[in-house]
């Protein structure tokens, strides 16, 4: 297959193939005729050398209506530069007159020298009196004669006639006082409401009451409740497994409580529980704690009361069953009960001592 021509700008050095079987007559590049087919580039003259100060610029390909020139230089970057220097020179030679035209400052010599032999003031200019002109003497035609008043004699006052007599006075009306406006009555008061009664709880008798004659402690008052232990025994409890109620195996040391409301708010009562928590614990003297009951598997105590009773004021006091573990009898002093008086709606604690001769009975 024979090379194809290639053509050869001779002014801007641009080589290109043709589109098919055309002949180029004009460079796409610079758009100028001098062009020539060359099979290579070493047939193609080489182009007269040029002195250029910057580097040609990529030529624009893109395509031109036929006959169109190419766009001449702008001169606004010359235009621009020219304005730019004749500025920075005004402002220069502005600023240079302004340094030599200023007023140069006195030496610190004639200052001091200024400020040593201060200038004379200089004399008040002398005041010459004006000399008073004389006055024209006044003619004759213009002095009027001198009048003399000649005196007025009064009018005799004739004597006046009978006086009239006086109208008489109309009576000035009475005021009559307006009637003060009527102060309402203030409403009656409305009767006070009357004090509702106490609410009275009746409880039923417990199925779990203490011992006849057993020992009991005195009230102890903790706010608007009081306390008191009304008897303690050994003895089996009533438990309860899988809905069936029978005594325990074994025995156990009960401390039966009452809780009284003595303030005028209702209350109520939360259980206590015989636990380490410090609500509910009995302590020997010597300092060890007494254990709560431990009951057999699958089983549990049947309180017969609910969890939260109401302490009404004036009402009955709340019975309560605590249950721990045997004491040793051969301890010595008294057991401290400790309870948590603000679970009855009280304040802080009670303290209640159970002798040795109540708990240690054989």
């Amino acid at each position: 297959m024979a090379d194809r021509p290639r053509y050869y700008c001779r002014d801007c050095s641009y080589q290109w193939l043709p589109r098919g079987t055309e002949r180029a007559t004009q460079c796409p590049g610079c758009r100028g005729p001098n062009v020539a087919a060359v099979l290579s580039l070493d047939d193609a003259a080489p182009p007269p050398p040029a002195r250029r100060s910057a580097p040609t610029p990529h030529p624009d390909r893109r395509p031109r209506p036929p006959g169109a020139e190419p766009a001449a230089p702008s001169v606004l970057p010359l235009v621009l530069a020219v304005v730019g220097i004749l500025g920075v020179g005004v402002v220069t030679a502005g600023g240079l007159a302004i340094y030599l035209l200023r007023d140069p400052a006195p030496k610190p010599t004639e200052v001091a020298a200024a400020k040593a032999n201060p200038p004379a003031p200089a004399p008040e200019p002398k005041v010459t009196p004006k000399t008073p002109e004389p006055e024209p003497e006044p003619s004759k035609s213009s002095v009027k004669p001198k009048t003399v008043p000649v005196p007025v004699e009064p009018e005799p006052k004739m004597p006046d006639p009978t006086p009239p007599e006086p109208a008489p006075k109309t009576p000035e009306p009475t005021p009559v006082p307006e009637p003060a406006p009527k102060t309402p009555e203030p409403a009656p008061k409305p009767p006070e409401p009357a004090p509702k009664p106490p609410t009275v709880v009746e409880r039923p008798p417990s199925p779990f009451p203490p011992p006849p004659k057993s020992w009991e402690s005195k009230w102890e008052k903790a706010g608007d409740v009081r306390i008191r232990v009304v008897g303690v025994a050994e003895s089996k409890v009533p438990l309860v497994a899988r809905k069936r109620n029978f005594l325990s195996p074994e025995s156990y040391f009960v401390v039966w409580v009452e809780v009284e409301n003595t303030g005028k708010a209702n209350l109520t009562y939360r259980r206590w529980q015989p636990v380490a928590t410090g609500e509910c614990t009995l302590k020997y003297a010597a300092g060890g704690v007494l254990g709560h009951a431990i009951y057999p598997a699958d089983a549990g105590r049947e309180w017969f009361t609910e969890f939260a009773q109401p302490l009404p004021p004036g009402g009955p006091p709340a019975l309560e069953s605590l249950v721990f573990s045997r004491p040793d009898t051969t301890a010595d002093g008294p057991l401290t009960l400790t309870l948590d008086a603000t679970r009855a709606g009280g304040v802080g604690r009670v303290a209640i001592d159970i002798p040795r001769t109540a708990w240690a009975r054989k």
